[in-house]
C-alpha cells in the first residue's frame, strides 16, 4: 500500500508541478525514526531521537509527542513512530494530546531554531504544503506553523482532516499564512490534533511544497492514480 501511494503521490506531484523548478519534499518520511511515547499528563512533551537525511528539509527531523489532562490512566497514552515511509501517530481510547513534527536544521530539543533552516525560498517551488494523509480514523486539525524572515513570531493555519481509509492531500496555502514571509523561511511545525480530540489515529506519507491546486482535484488525480496501479496489478 505504501509503495502504490508513493507512486500515485509522484504522479500527482508531476501533473501539477508541470515547468516548476524540481520539487522541494520537507519530508518523505523515508528515514525511520524510533517511537516516542508520552503516558504521563503535565510533564511535558516526550522527544524522539532526532534523525538526519537527505529527503529532510533541513537535513533533520524532531518528533515529540505531548498527552493533556483526559485520562491519567499511565499505562495508556500516545505515541508517534516513523517507519516503512509513513509517521503514525497513535493515541490510546480516552487519550488526548498532540504530535508535532518539526523541521528546524539541527536544533534539537524544546528550543526551536527559528533560522534552522538557513531562510530557504520556498517560493521558488511552489504556493502551498502539501500534507499527505494515507489514513486517518476521525476528523482532526493539522496545524502547519512557519517562522519566517528571522523573527520569533511564526505564524499558523489549520485544516482538518476527514475519517477516511484512502490516501487524502491536504493544501496549506502559502496566502493563508498571515504575515509570513515565505522567501524567507527559517523553521516549519506540522502538528497533528489539538488536544482535544481523543483515540486518533492517523498515518502521514509525505509533505511537500507544490503550486496550489484545488485541494479536491488534486485528491481525485490521487485516487485515480491509485485505481489505475490497482487495476494493471489485478
Amino acid at each position: 500500500m505504501i509503495k502504490i501511494t508513493k507512486i500515485a503521490a509522484a504522479a500527482v506531484l508531476a501533473l501539477s508541478f508541470g515547468a516548476a523548478s524540481a520539487l522541494p519534499v520537507v519530508d518523505s518520511f523515508s528515514v525511520d525514526q524510533g517511537k516516542t511515547e508520552d503516558l504521563t499528563t503535565n510533564d511535558g512533551p516526550e522527544w524522539a531521537t532526532q534523525v538526519a537525511g537527505a529527503d529532510i528539509l533541513g537535513g533533520y527531523r524532531d518528533v515529540y509527542v505531548e498527552k493533556y489532562l483526559l485520562n491519567g490512566d499511565t499505562a495508556l497514552g500516545l505515541s508517534a513512530v516513523t517507519s516503512n515511509g509513513s509517521l503514525s501517530y497513535s493515541e490510546n481510547t480516552q487519550q488526548a494530546g498532540i504530535g508535532v513534527i518539526r523541521w528546524d536544521g539541527i536544533a534539537t530539543g524544546g528550543d526551536i531554531d527559528v533560522n534552522g533552516l538557513g531562510g530557504v525560498d520556498l517560493t521558488k517551488y511552489g504556493s502551498a504544503f502539501n500534507v499527505l494523509v494515507l489514513a486517518a480514523d476521525d476528523q482532526s486539525p493539522l496545524t502547519f506553523t512557519v517562522w519566517s524572515g528571522g523573527t520569533t513570531s511564526p505564524s499558523s493555519w489549520t485544516v482538518y482532516t476527514q475519517e477516511s481509509s484512502l490516501p487524502m492531500s491536504y493544501i496549506f496555502s502559502f496566502a493563508s499564512f498571515a504575515g509570513a514571509d515565505f522567501t524567507n523561511v527559517g523553521a516549519l511545525q506540522l502538528q497533528i490534533n489539538d488536544g482535544t480530540g481523543a483515540a486518533l489515529d492517523t498515518r502521514i506519507d509525505m509533505v511537500s511544497v507544490v503550486p496550489e491546486p484545488g485541494t479536491l482535484a488534486l485528491a481525485g488525480i490521487a485516487l485515480l492514480g491509485l485505481g489505475a496501479i490497482r487495476r494493471r496489478k489485478s
